[in-house]
């Protein structure tokens, strides 16, 4: 079995706009996830990485809104996205894109259930 192998080294993009229809895809995501921030409530919101940082979250009732990247604007904290300088307790969700195969994937993470 041979290991799979990448002929080209692939670059995480700093911003949509880095993306073929990149502000087209952000604005997509942004009405998908409009009412679903509506429902969301708590004190911090941890955005990582600079596609993240990009996306609108007005609509958003968490009232802390955090931007972390490795590297690149519009950060608020620089960290490792693996190695995060924050305690769990006082996360409520964490949204997090990562770049895969020219597509961008997003996870909201729900550190703690609602409820709890």
């Amino acid at each position: 079995m041979k290991p799979a192998r990448v002929p080209q080294t692939v670059v995480a993009p700093d911003r949509w706009g880095d993306l073929p229809w990149g502000e087209l895809y952000r604005k997509a995501l942004e009405r998908q996830l409009n009412p679903w921030f509506t429902k969301m409530y708590g004190f911090h919101l941890l955005k990582i990485g600079n596609l993240s940082a990009e996306i609108n979250c007005e609509a958003c009732a968490v009232s802390h809104q955090v931007n972390v990247s490795a590297q690149g604007m519009p950060a608020q904290v620089q960290a490792d996205p693996l190695h995060l300088p924050f305690a769990d307790n006082p996360l409520m969700f964490v949204y997090w894109h990562i770049h895969c195969r020219g597509a961008p994937i997003r996870i909201v993470y729900c550190v703690k259930p609602i409820g709890y």
